[in-house]
């Protein structure tokens, strides 16, 4: 036999669940017994997102420094970063670099404006994961964010001044994509981050995350906030997208891949939180161990890439933006996985994943 590693959920109390060790027997190919112990439970050399060589994705240190400085200095102008905070700056400087990795734009300019708006998605995120927020105040939260976007029903700015720094930040945000785009590409990507915020604030909401495996993975394509940011590929790469089948099916298929990759990458962050978890709700609903809903979850996604290369087969001979648009979807998705795999976000010296330890372990 060897003895393999692998983790369940105990429902700990009403709502929280222990993440519990186990080592597995399983039988060998030529029967026979071994008492080796291996620390087997990995994933990301399972996943085929390797699309282009990673070398591509080499980082120039003054461009990255100057749009981080910029990025901050506007987070802290709003109120929304204090400087002095060591919980936030760790958190930002952890978060800020994803979207160095998810777009690949010369401009320092745009690639600014990128951010900044992929920082409104974690500061709003953070917050709504704080369990001290109640219900009434995580939608005065969305509210509030959606107000200063214009995809609000509320008429007017609310005098309350809880939330008053990420409002401000949520215009200073739109005042510069507004800098880069038309109204009217406005308008839409307003009403795009609109559906992810509602649908986080459903998320958050759900307290006991009393999903079905199925019903979160309709929510994932909105909680993610991948649509909105995949949004942002036209006014970086200078196109104009017009929706048609092949392409919104790409669209559809990316969201999937960066999602559900991300529920793996964020399980140990999340499983105990107010954010539902694929790896989690797979485990409790099929009763599966964690090894058993990885698989899952990486056969999906392999599925989802396989058919993502087929639609870009079929468009080889088209010329224009689905190319650039495609191209920007595929570097969305290796990127996102670039930077997970190297993020103290996710990779810890506890994590069930021994791939994520490991990296955890190359950074100290």
């Amino acid at each position: 036999m060897t003895a393999e590693e692998d983790y369940t959920l105990i429902l700990a109390e009403e709502g929280t669940y222990k993440l519990v060790r186990v080592i597995v027997n399983t039988d060998t190919d030529n029967g026979i017994e071994s008492s080796e112990s291996s620390d087997s439970l990995v994933f990301m050399d399972k996943i085929d997102d390797q699309f282009f060589d990673k070398k591509s994705f080499a980082q120039d240190k003054d461009f990255n420094e100057n749009v981080t400085m910029q990025v901050r200095d506007i987070a802290v102008s709003c109120g929304v970063l204090d400087l002095n905070n060591r919980k936030q700056m760790f958190a930002f400087h952890n978060f800020c670099p994803a979207g160095l990795h998810f777009y690949r734009c010369p401009s320092v300019d745009k690639t600014v404006s990128a951010l900044s708006f992929l920082n409104l998605l974690w500061f709003v995120d953070d917050l709504l994961d704080d369990k001290h927020l109640t219900q009434e105040e995580s939608k005065d939260l969305i509210e509030q964010v959606c107000f200063f976007f214009g995809v609000s029903e509320q008429t007017s700015e609310s005098t309350d001044s809880k939330f008053i720094s990420i409002s401000r930040y949520a215009s200073a945000v739109r005042e510069r994509l507004l800098g880069h785009v038309s109204q009217d590409w406005m308008n839409n990507f307003a009403q795009s981050y609109g559906k992810y915020a509602r649908a986080s604030l459903k998320e958050t909401s759900n307290k006991k995350n009393c999903f079905s495996v199925e019903e979160y993975m309709r929510l994932r394509m909105y909680t993610s906030a991948v649509f909105p940011c995949q949004d942002l590929l036209s006014m970086l790469y200078d196109f104009e997208y017009v929706p048609c089948p092949d392409v919104e099916r790409a669209r559809f298929l990316c969201n999937r891949i960066i999602s559900f990759t991300n529920d793996i990458f964020s399980f140990e962050k999340e499983y105990n939180s107010n954010s539902a978890n694929l790896l989690k709700l797979i485990m409790i609903e099929r009763e599966q161990l964690l090894s058993g809903a990885v698989g899952t979850c990486v056969s999906l996604l392999n599925q989802d890439i396989c058919e993502l290369l087929q639609i870009e087969k079929n468009l080889e001979q088209e010329e224009g933006w689905k190319a650039k648009f495609i191209t920007g979807l595929k570097t969305m998705i290796q990127g996102n996985a670039i930077w997970s795999s190297g993020t103290k976000r996710y990779c810890t010296p506890t994590s069930p994943f021994a791939d994520l330890r490991e990296s955890w372990a190359r950074q100290t």
